[in-house]
C-alpha cells in the first residue's frame, strides 16, 4: 500500500509513456491527487469518466466514410496538439467494449484508432477495488493490468493534512483531524443499507468543510449551533458528526476561560444563551469545563481583580442551565474543592458576590437531596 506522496514519487519515476492505475477506496482523494499531479507535471488535464461512456462512440468518435474509406472522427478529448495528462476514472465501471477500445492508450505508443497522444503525454487510470460493492463493476483482465503500473493507495493522515492546508479546508476541521485517530479521517461502514451509513472519508470532509464555512458565513450556526451536528451527519454519518460536534463544543466553539473573563456583559450573556440551546450532553460537558476553569481562576491570586467578572459570568451560565447540570458541577467540582481546601476565600466570594443567585443555586442543589456546604457569613466592616 502506498500513500499519495509515495504514489507521486512512483509516477515521477515512470517513463511518461507507461500508464498506471490508482486502486483505492472511494472518497479518499484519487481524483484530487491526479488534478494536483497534472499541475506538478505542467500538463493539461483531460478527464474521462468511463462509467458515463454509454457507447463506445462516446470515446472513439463517430464512424465516417470518406471516398469509400471508413475512419473515426477525432473525439474532443483527443483533439490536443500538446502533451496532456489523460485521466481515465472508474475504469472498471466501463463497458467491456469500451475497455477494449481504450486499451490501446495503455501502450507505449499511446495510440488510439489511428490517433496518437502528443509526445510527453501520460495516461493515468483510477478505480475502486473490485471488492467494493458497486453497480456495474467488472474485474479488469490481465492483459490490461499487464500494460500498467499498479499502485494501491492507502489513506495517510499526514498527507491529507498537508493537502488540506492548501485547499481551503476549514481550520476547525484540520485541527480536529490533526488531534484525532486515523479512523476519523477514513472509516466506511460495511453495511447493506447505504442511506444512513457512516461515510467518513476525505471527500466527505471536503464537502462538509464547504458547508461548514457557508454556515459560519451566513450566521446560521450562531443562531442554532446544533445545526453543525446535523450538517456534519449529512456528509459523514451520525457517529462522526457527534464526535466532531462534541470536540467543537468543548475545544473550539466555547472557550471556558474566555467566557469567564469576558468583560462585555452582552457577549457573556449571548455565549451563555448559546450553550443553553445545545443538546444536554454538550451542556453537561461545558458546564463542567466552565466550573473547573472557574475554580482554577479564582484560586489564582493574580486574578483578584477579575474575580467579580468571573463569578458574574458563571451565574449567567448557571441561570440558563437545568437543575441537573448545576447540581452535577457543584457535586463533582465545587464541593470537593471547598472541602479539600477548608472553604477557600474564593468560595466565600462566590456565595456573597450575588447572594440572591447563590440562594437560588442552593435551592436547586438541595432539591436534589444532597447537602450544601455552608458559607461563612460576610463580614461587616466596622465603622471607626
Amino acid at each position: 500500500m502506498a500513500t499519495f506522496s509515495m504514489a507521486k514519487a512512483h509516477i515521477l519515476r515512470l517513463a511518461p509513456e507507461t500508464a498506471c492505475v490508482l486502486i483505492g477506496q472511494p472518497g479518499i482523494g484519487k481524483t484530487d491527487f491526479v488534478f494536483d499531479l497534472a499541475k506538478t507535471l505542467g500538463l493539461e488535464l483531460v478527464k474521462l469518466r468511463c462509467a458515463e461512456a454509454g457507447e463506445t462512440g462516446d470515446l472513439t468518435g463517430l464512424l465516417r466514410e470518406v471516398n469509400g474509406v471508413h475512419s473515426h472522427t477525432i473525439p474532443d478529448w483527443l483533439s490536443h496538439n500538446k502533451p496532456v495528462l489523460l485521466f481515465l476514472d472508474e475504469i472498471n465501471r466501463a463497458k467491456k467494449d469500451t475497455i477494449n477500445a481504450i486499451m490501446q492508450l495503455c501502450t507505449k505508443e499511446q495510440e488510439f484508432l489511428g490517433h496518437r497522444l502528443a509526445p510527453g503525454s501520460r495516461v493515468i487510470c483510477a478505480m475502486n477495488p473490485s471488492s467494493i460493492a458497486s453497480n456495474d463493476v467488472d474485474e479488469l483482465n490481465r492483459a490490461l493490468y499487464s500494460r500498467m503500473s499498479r499502485i494501491h493507495i492507502d489513506v495517510s493522515k499526514s498527507d491529507w493534512l498537508a493537502w488540506a492546508t492548501t485547499h481551503g479546508i476549514h481550520p476547525d476541521i484540520i485541527s480536529y483531524i490533526d488531534q484525532a485517530t486515523d479512523e476519523h479521517l477514513f472509516k466506511m461502514d460495511d453495511v447493506d443499507l447505504f442511506e444512513d451509513e457512516n461515510t467518513v472519508n476525505p471527500r466527505a470532509w471536503e464537502n462538509f468543510s464547504k458547508m461548514y464555512t457557508n454556515g459560519i458565513r451566513l450566521g446560521d450556526y450562531k443562531q442554532n449551533p446544533t445545526l453543525i451536528q446535523s450538517d456534519a451527519a449529512s456528509h459523514l454519518g451520525p457517529n462522526e458528526a457527534l464526535s466532531f460536534f462534541s470536540w467543537l463544543c468543548t475545544k473550539r466553539m466555547f472557550n471556558p476561560q474566555n467566557f469567564l473573563l469576558e468583560t462585555n456583559t452582552a457577549k457573556a450573556i449571548a455565549a451563555a444563551s448559546r450553550v443553553s440551546k445545545m443538546l444536554d450532553v454538550y451542556q453537561t460537558e461545558l458546564c463542567r469545563n466552565v466550573t473547573k476553569t472557574m475554580i482554577t481562576l479564582l484560586s489564582n491570586p493574580a486574578m483578584e481583580k477579575e474575580k467579580s467578572t468571573i463569578i458574574t459570568n458563571l451565574y449567567y451560565l448557571y441561570d440558563r442551565l437545568s437543575v441537573e447540570h448545576v447540581a452535577d458541577a457543584y457535586e463533582n467540582y465545587i464541593k470537593p474543592a471547598v472541602l479539600q481546601n477548608d472553604k477557600p476565600d474564593w468560595f466565600t466570594k462566590l456565595a456573597h458576590t450575588n447572594e440572591d443567585t447563590w440562594s437560588k443555586i442552593k435551592t436547586i442543589i438541595q432539591g436534589t437531596g444532597k447537602p450544601v456546604v455552608s458559607v461563612k457569613k460576610s463580614k461587616q466592616t466596622k465603622k471607626k
